[in-house]
C-alpha cells in the first residue's frame, strides 16, 4: 500500500468547492470542517472559519463578511436542502432557506441571490430574503447559471427549460434584469457542460458535452461571434472565465493542461455591442452614482485584511489583440496559450498585468505569467501548497 497516495487522496476529499467572490478578488474554499478565504493574489490565507461539519459551497458577498453557504461532504454541516447566509463577524446564522432538493450553487449579486436546484433557480431580495422569483430549467446537476461581475447590472445565462419537444439540449436563456429583456441562444449542438459570462455581460460562453468545443455568443442579439478547439479527446470542464476587459479567455479541465485563447478576433464585434450598451450604461451609472452603500441593512462590517490595497499598475486594454492559430478541424482556432499544471480539477481567474492564478483541488496554489504577444507555454512564476 502506497501511504504517501492515500495521504494525498485525503487531502483531496477534504476540499469540496473553491470559488472566487465577485470582482474574483478573493476566493474561498469549503472544506469538511468549514471554509477558509484567501485573497486571489496570494496564497496565504486571511480569514479561516472552523466548523464542525462540511460547507461544499462557500460565495462570499463581496469583500464582507457576509457569506451563503451550502453543507455537504461526508458530515455536512448543515442541511444541503437549506442556504444559509452567515455572518462571520457574530459567527451566527442570520437567515436560511429551505428547500424541496439539494442545492447545487449559489450566486450573490448587490442585491439578489440565485439558489440554483435541479430544475429551478430561485431568485430572492439580498435585503429582505424574501422570494421574488423562480425560474424553471432544464435538469442542471452541476448547478450552471452564467452571471456577469459588475455589480450595477444583472445579465444571467441559464439551461432552458424542456418546455417542448422543440426545445434545442444546447439552448441557453439569457435574462438582462434592467431592461427585463431575454434571448434564447443555441449555444452548442449538444448538452451544455458549462457557462460563463463576462464582467460586462456582452459575452458568453459555452462548453460542449465531449469539453472539445468553447462558443462565443453575444449576450445582446444571440450571434455567434467565435468558437475554439480545446482538443479532440474528451475532457470535463470546471472553469471557464474572461479576463475584466474580455481580451481574453481560460479554460481549465481534467486534462491538466489550462488553455487561454486570445479575443482578437471578436474585438471589433464587441465594440459594437458595446456602442449597442452605451446607452443603457449610462443610464444604469447615472442611477447608483449617488449609492455609496452596496450591503442595505445587512451589518457589513469588513474584513480588514481583504481590504489592503494593491498599487499595482493594470494593463486595462490592448490595442493589438493577438490572434489565435487556425487548426486543421475546419477554422475552430486553437488556445493562444497554455498553462500545465499536474491536476485533473482547478479553478483560474485572471490577475493585474495578466497574472494567470490557478487553485486546484489537491490545495496548490500556481500563479503563470500570460505573454500576451506571443502566448504559447505561460511561465509558472509561483507555485505553492495552500496547507489546507
Amino acid at each position: 500500500m502506497n501511504i504517501q497516495n492515500n495521504d494525498e487522496k485525503d487531502k483531496i476529499n477534504k476540499i469540496l468547492h473553491i470559488s472566487f467572490n465577485q470582482d474574483n478578488s478573493c476566493f474561498s474554499i469549503g472544506t469538511e470542517n468549514g471554509f477558509i478565504i484567501y485573497k486571489s493574489n496570494s496564497p496565504k490565507i486571511c480569514h479561516e472559519t472552523k466548523m464542525d461539519g462540511g460547507i461544499k459551497h462557500s460565495e462570499m458577498y463581496y469583500n464582507t463578511n457576509i457569506l451563503g453557504l451550502i453543507g455537504g461532504g461526508e458530515m455536512p454541516k448543515f442541511n444541503p436542502k437549506k442556504l444559509i447566509i452567515w455572518d462571520d463577524n457574530e459567527h451566527k446564522v442570520i437567515s436560511e432557506i429551505k428547500f424541496f432538493s439539494n442545492l447545487k450553487n449559489v450566486k450573490i449579486r448587490k442585491d439578489r441571490i440565485f439558489a440554483i436546484c435541479d430544475k429551478n433557480i430561485y431568485v430572492f431580495d439580498m435585503q429582505t430574503f424574501e422570494n421574488i422569483e423562480i425560474i424553471n430549467t432544464r435538469e442542471n446537476p452541476k448547478g450552471l447559471l452564467g452571471i456577469n461581475g459588475n455589480e450595477y447590472k444583472i445579465i444571467i445565462a441559464y439551461l432552458e427549460a424542456f418546455d417542448n419537444e422543440n426545445t434545442h439540449k444546447g439552448s441557453v436563456m439569457i435574462k438582462n434584469y434592467e431592461n427585463q429583456k431575454g434571448i434564447q441562444i443555441i449555444a452548442q449542438e449538444d448538452s451544455i457542460t458549462y457557462l460563463s459570462i463576462n464582467h460586462e455581460g456582452t459575452l458568453l460562453a459555452t462548453s460542449n458535452e465531449k469539453g472539445t468545443i468553447i462558443k462565443i455568443h453575444s449576450c445582446v442579439n444571440g450571434d455567434l461571434l467565435s468558437q475554439f478547439k480545446r482538443g479532440k479527446e474528451k475532457a470535463e470542464i470546471h472553469c471557464i472565465c474572461f479576463d475584466k476587459f474580455s481580451n481574453f479567455l481560460a479554460v481549465t479541465s481534467d486534462r491538466g493542461t489550462i488553455h487561454v485563447w486570445s479575443l482578437g478576433d471578436v474585438t471589433e464585434k464587441v465594440k459594437n455591442i458595446k456602442e449597442i450598451e452605451e446607452e443603457d450604461v449610462k443610464k444604469i451609472d447615472q442611477d447608483n452614482e449617488e449609492d455609496d452603500n452596496r450591503f442595505g441593512d445587512i451589518d457589513s462590517n469588513e474584513i480588514n485584511i481583504i481590504e489592503e490595497k494593491d498599487d499595482d499598475i493594470e494593463i486595462n486594454d490592448l490595442s493589438d489583440l493577438p490572434k489565435n492559430k487556425k487548426t486543421i478541424f475546419g477554422q475552430l482556432e486553437k488556445s493562444f496559450a497554455q498553462i500545465r499544471i499536474n491536476s485533473n480539477k482547478s479553478i483560474c481567474c485572471f490577475l493585474k498585468n495578466y497574472i494567470i492564478a490557478v487553485i486546484t483541488y489537491e490545495g496548490i496554489y500556481y500563479q503563470a505569467q500570460l505573454d500576451t504577444k506571443i502566448g504559447g507555454n505561460c511561465q509558472i512564476i509561483l507555485e505553492e501548497d495552500l496547507n489546507i
